[in-house]
């Protein structure tokens, strides 16, 4: 049988038909396994390049230049770039879904899309969406004109303001409107651009959009910005509540690497999409009034980094003699003086912005209507009017920071003046008004009639409210619904009047109240203070013959309680 097989295998003999097709089937038998296998793990497991890609819904909406669809249907802007650089580095496959705004922000709350594009972070939308950490872009509010009598939110009682519907500077602004109690009739559309034309048509009087956009937009109307602005905003990526959170983590690790590098595509797109915005210029002169303020803000600037680098020199110094104490208390008060003006710097500066933006204005208006030979002459007199105005209330605000900045003489040896403490309270309103109705600090003025004089140095008293609302401002740094309240009342029973200034801020602790009326003594960071303001406060109305205390809890707010003997004739 051996010998058969060997003959067999070696025989040179050619195979038949059906000799392969046995040894076919032999084989295929033994490899039908194998093959089975494989489909099976074919359809259970996707191919690796499947595995790594991902889908991503991106809601869209016209909001040039942070984002929009162009003539041929790509979407772009800058928000787009940003958001295509880190998909095409995680690789994400990006579908836009256009509509609009309001439509996003519900697609945005059922799920329907994974992210939306530039939309800006509030704690109220916390609640239902999720945000990047990373901003990418700090806006505000611009309300935009036909009529350039419209300078201040009280010009427009009884009138009518467009907004985007679901927009933040919509919402806030009209907020803002109610809580100054301002009539008023809001028109509500789908896009910023139809904003601008309702405006322009003259079918409303004013229209609130986003600084950016309006940088863009505008240009298609003839139409002015006015000195009203609004609701500073941080604009993000964000999901729905409670999904995609590995998105936004992904985009914030991104986000803070592309910031780092000056050369990355987030700088480069901010210039190629906010970079040219064809503004229209200021004139001339104008720019150099603006240039000497700036000057002047950071001189004050220098002079408050000089004063705290001094204050442990003031400190020694205030151990010795009583004559040298009495002349050191002028010293402490100066330098409190110059610090509070550094402060309010910034205040002042926007307090001059709305007069100048009015004036320079003016200028390109009658520059225009010289060139077209269109001039009103009694519509220019009634301008010329305001103008002056203007000037006046420009003039107001710089005398006073002159008087406010001026020398004080040694403590007790000027003659008592008569003074209104609501005059008071209104003068330090002129610096620090602007940066409370920035900030959407509600002020309430509860000042009671026939309220009697009483006897003192004004810019002292000054000083010593310019110190209150600093500290309330501050109180109020991150509160919701921030308010400071003003009350003014007559003793009659004691022949004194009473000053209560309160705000809703944070509020103190019992132990910081018990030490904040010492020299050097403050809360605030290393730089942002330098614990003389209560001190001055304590030491200037005991000059006066009145008492000032304080009662505060923890999140609650404070109140700071004054009392001064009325003036006898």
């Amino acid at each position: 049988m051996l010998d058969d097989r060997t003959q067999v295998a070696v025989s040179s003999k050619p195979a038949s038909g059906q000799d392969i097709y046995g040894v076919f089937s032999i084989v295929m038998g033994l490899f039908r396994p194998i093959l089975v296998c494989v489909t099976l793990l074919a359809l259970i497991f996707p191919p690796l390049t499947d595995a790594a890609s991902r889908t991503v819904r991106v809601g869209v909406y016209q909001n040039r230049p942070g984002v929009f669809f162009s003539e041929q249907g790509v979407a772009a802007g800058f928000y787009i770039d940003i958001l295509e650089t880190v998909a095409s580095q995680e690789d994400w496959q990006l579908d836009y879904l256009p509509g609009t705004w309001p439509e996003g922000l519900v697609r945005l709350e059922n799920g329907t899309i994974d992210i939306l594009v530039a939309i800006a972070y509030t704690q109220e939308r916390t609640k239902k969406f999720n945000f990047t950490r990373e901003t990418l872009f700090s806006n505000w509010g611009q309300v935009y004109v036909r009529d350039l009598e419209i300078q201040s939110i009280l010009d427009l009682e009884g009138r009518s303001v467009a907004g985007m519907k679901g927009d933040i500077y919509t919402i806030q602004f009209d907020d803002l409107m109610h809580k100054f109690q301002i009539a008023h009739k809001m028109v509500e559309t789908t896009e910023y651009k139809e904003v601008l034309r309702l405006v322009s048509d003259g079918t409303v009087d004013a229209g609130i959009i986003s600084r950016s956009n309006g940088l863009i937009i505008e240009q298609m109307f003839d139409l002015f910005r006015s000195p009203i602005l609004c609701c500073p905003m941080e604009i993000r990526y964000a999901t729905p509540k409670g999904r995609n959170q590995d998105l936004l983590d992904t985009l914030d690790h991104h986000i803070t690497r592309l910031k780092k590098d000056k050369s990355s595509i987030y700088y480069q797109s901010m210039e190629q999409w906010f970079g040219n915005t064809g503004r229209k210029e200021f004139p001339v002169w104008l720019v150099w009034l603006l240039a000497i303020i700036s000057g002047i803000a950071a001189l004050l600037a220098v002079g408050v980094l000089i004063l705290r680098h001094q204050r442990y020199l003031i400190e020694a110094k205030l151990t010795a003699s009583y004559a040298e104490k009495r002349a050191m208390e002028v010293k402490m008060l100066a330098a409190s003086k110059l610090a509070s003006i550094g402060e309010v710097a910034t205040g002042v500066a926007h307090e001059l912005n709305q007069p100048l933006t009015y004036i320079s204005t003016f200028t390109q208006n009658l520059e225009l209507a010289l060139n077209t030979d269109s001039i009103d002459t009694n519509k220019l007199k009634r301008r010329i009017g305001t103008v002056n105005e203007q000037f006046q209330r420009i003039d107001e605000i710089i005398r006073h920071l002159q008087t406010f900045g001026r020398k004080d003489e040694m403590i007790g040896t000027e003659r008592p003046q008569a003074v209104q403490l609501a005059e008071v309270v209104d003068k330090t309103l002129l610096f620090l008004g602007e940066r409370i109705r920035l900030r959407n600090i509600t002020l309430n003025k509860q000042f009671a009639i026939d309220i009697p004089p009483v006897s003192g140095n004004m810019n002292r008293l000054e000083q010593v409210f310019i110190n209150f609302f600093q500290n309330a401002i501050h109180a109020l740094a991150n509160k919701e619904n921030p308010e400071i309240t003003i009350t003014i009342t007559h003793l009659a029973a004691s022949n004194a009047v009473q000053v209560q200034f309160a705000d809703n801020g944070i509020g103190m602790e019992p132990a910081v109240q018990a030490k904040i009326f010492e020299p050097f003594f403050t809360t605030k960071a290393v730089g942002e203070g330098t614990g003389l303001g209560l001190a001055i406060v304590h030491g200037v109305i005991e000059e006066h013959g009145g008492t000032v205390s304080c009662h505060s809890e923890p999140g609650l707010g404070t109140t700071f309680t004054i009392t001064l003997p009325e003036r006898v004739e």
